[in-house]
């Protein structure tokens, strides 16, 4: 069952939480009117965007020593290293097969012409 207090705490809360969004609002608007005021002028509108690409240089940066150390990482993971090995083993197994194929289709080759003349 819920008491009157219960009710006006969560009232109170309401009370306080829309209070505290618009405060928020408040202070986004008021950086937004510096915001634009700092780069409502040409040189101001370049040197936010010379800002932004060196933010973005940074971000790239980042992101490549991130994924250096990823793929080092993956690299030298046990799983990584069977399956190279694995990739060794098979491509050896192929050009063996591929090997016994190719003097397999040449044995036939010469029985079939020695046949033809046995035949002829």
């Amino acid at each position: 069952m819920v008491t009157t207090k219960q009710t006006e705490n969560k009232a109170r809360g309401a009370l306080y939480a829309g209070l505290g969004a618009g405060q928020l609002a408040l202070e986004k608007a008021r950086g937004a009117a510096d915001w634009m005021r700092d780069y409502a002028t040409p040189s101001g509108f370049r040197a936010y965007w010379s800002k932004r690409a060196d933010r973005a240089a940074k971000t790239y940066s980042s992101l490549a020593v991130r994924g250096r150390k990823l793929a080092r990482s993956m690299a030298k993971s046990a799983p990584a290293k069977r399956a190279g090995e694995q990739t060794k083993v098979a491509r050896t197994q192929i050009k063996a097969a591929a090997t016994s194929v190719r003097k397999a289709l040449g044995a036939n080759v010469e029985v079939g012409k020695s046949a033809a003349k046995k035949v002829s």
